[in-house]
């Protein structure tokens, strides 16, 4: 069909592969199992709502409903309230223009020397890691005597947009000496998620080139770090859209968390519903 057509055209093998996404990606959303007409997809909707729980009305002053409401972002992205199951345990023990520094009571009688820098990506919010009492990568690490700091990044703003990595990478390496002077440890173990994890990497690439040992073991979650573009996004990537993409961003002042989620929507056609 379609796709035999596009391999027996003259188009260059990039041009094909990008035939080959955009055909999928109309069969895909046009596919009568991805609309509504599915019965498959009726089935769960009626089973999300037969376990949704029921909605307490915000007016009422109680419970968590109204919580969830009076709970405010702050300028680095903190929400007071209930959603955070560390806040009694915690504390900001430095800031700075892009991040503040959240240190953990400790709830052990001992803790390991050496402490921990978690380093949340710079699009989430630190409580990502501080859920619930079930769900808190803060508590494990307090459970296992680990001396536990999270970062919360600012969140910015069309002010910021002269704003780069270097700059992320400078208000990272205040945190780390922060860490290292409130705990005395020489070095810090670090854990870097998503883009975190690429500026954790580049802070340590900063760090061998200027001789410093101040992180002794490096975690990268969910990190990609091979800039060989090999994906069907990278099908569309090339320096004019760049470069455009690149003056939308500086004009806008910021990335809107809606526009990067349209891109995953792409490439998960078979999600629609």
């Amino acid at each position: 069909g379609l796709h035999a057509w596009i391999d027996d055209s003259s188009l260059s093998p990039k041009d094909i592969a990008r035939g080959h996404f955009v055909i999928n990606l109309m069969t895909e959303a046009m596919a009568p199992t991805n609309t509504a007409a599915n019965p498959a997809s009726g089935q769960t909707l009626l089973r999300d709502r037969r376990q949704e729980p029921a909605r307490r009305p915000f007016a009422s002053g109680q419970g968590s409903g109204a919580q969830r409401r009076h709970a405010e972002p702050g300028q680095h992205g903190r929400v007071r309230g209930r959603q955070e199951p560390g806040r009694d345990r915690s504390a900001v023990v430095f800031r700075n223009d892009v991040l503040e520094l959240i240190q953990y009571k400790p709830i052990t009688e001992q803790v390991h020397e050496r402490p921990l820098l978690v380093v949340p990506p710079q699009i989430n919010k630190f409580y990502v890691f501080d859920l619930s009492p079930d769900k808190s990568l803060a508590r494990f690490c307090l459970r296992n005597n680990v001396q536990t700091f999270i970062v919360s990044w600012r969140n910015p703003t069309k002010e910021q947009r002269e704003w780069g990595l270097s700059t992320y990478i400078e208000a990272l390496k205040e945190a780390v000496d922060v860490v290292t002077a409130i705990t005395g440890s020489k070095d810090v173990n670090m854990l870097g998620a998503c883009s975190s994890g690429i500026t954790c990497t580049a802070l340590l690439g900063h760090y061998a080139a200027t001789g410093e040992n101040k992180v002794n073991a490096l975690t990268l979650l969910v990190s990609v770090l091979d800039t060989t573009l090999d994906s069907d996004v990278a099908l569309f990537v090339d320096e004019q859209t760049l470069e455009m993409a690149k003056r939308h961003s500086y004009q806008a002042g910021v990335l809107e968390g809606k526009d990067m989620a349209k891109v995953f929507a792409w490439m998960r056609p078979n999600d629609l519903i």
